[in-house]
């Protein structure tokens, strides 16, 4: 078990427009489906910048006050080994939640990163949630079957993996305001709190290899099989807001199924 709470967060605040330099406006997010009028529309308030205001942003790099990020993560393993078979299970519940920078990526949403989070009020819209490589539940199980003497020394490894899906969070493409076009989140990132989660991955590796044993050192041979399943799991969903947005179109899908041979010479 293991938990962290990470304080007094680094942050550049823009200090020469503050928040007083924008007035609110209300706008109607059409909701997933984006059909305006549906039972999933809500009220957004958006914030427009003082066109007086335009050009005087002055960051500093401060530990704003209540800036932090909660981390819990529980893991269990279990092992066996036996004559011919050796096998590895584990299981992980972890969570991560906190305020990142606006948008859903690894380079905006880790904690670590100094980003547009305080650039303005806007980028503080449902900008707590679960920081991209949040997976939630995590599942290994790893069997080794060696070959008996006689067999040659061959040796069977399969892997299996399950991975819940990348939290995001929808966005909306705000238009019309004095400093020019943005993305707001419309949801929190990442679920069960309201936002999304991209496709969970299932992948299945397994490699077979034999060792042989030569008058100077030992050659190692080698074939490795992944993503035996060939599965096209979507690991990336688009986010933004538009007709499409309930067929979760996808970004980025697993790599097909691919056979890679090895030999390696150890001396």
């Amino acid at each position: 078990m293991l938990r962290g709470d990470e304080k007094n967060r680094l942050a550049a605040v823009n200090t020469g427009v503050t928040a007083a330099d924008y007035y609110p406006v209300f706008l109607t997010d059409p909701g997933p489906d984006f059909i305006l009028g549906s039972f999933d529309n809500q009220t957004l308030v958006v914030y427009a910048q003082q066109p007086a205001t335009l050009g005087r942003d002055q960051y500093l790099l401060t530990n704003p006050a209540g800036l932090r990020e909660l981390n819990e993560v529980l893991t269990a393993t279990a092992a066996t080994h036996q004559r011919y078979a050796e096998i590895r299970a584990s299981f992980t519940a972890e969570k991560s939640f906190g305020p990142t920078n606006p948008g859903n990526s690894e380079w905006v949403n880790d904690p670590g990163v100094v980003g547009s989070l305080y650039s303005d009020p806007n980028s503080l819209i449902h900008a707590t949630g679960h920081p991209f490589v949040d997976r939630a539940f995590l599942g290994k199980i790893q069997a080794e079957f060696p070959a008996p003497r006689g067999w040659g020394g061959w040796r069977l490894t399969s892997t299996l993996n399950y991975l819940d899906g990348l939290p995001f969070a929808r966005e909306l493409l705000v238009t019309g305001l004095p400093q020019g076009p943005f993305l707001v989140d419309t949801t929190l990132r990442g679920s069960p709190e309201g936002g999304n989660r991209a496709q969970y991955v299932l992948n299945w590796n397994q490699r077979v290899s034999r060792d042989i044993r030569l008058p100077f050192g030992r050659l190692e041979l080698t074939a490795d099989l992944s993503n035996l399943l060939n599965s096209a799991n979507k690991i990336v969903e688009s986010d933004l807001s538009g007709p499409q947005f309930d067929l979760r179109p996808a970004v980025a899908v697993l790599p097909p199924r691919t056979l890679r041979l090895g030999l390696r010479w150890h001396f």
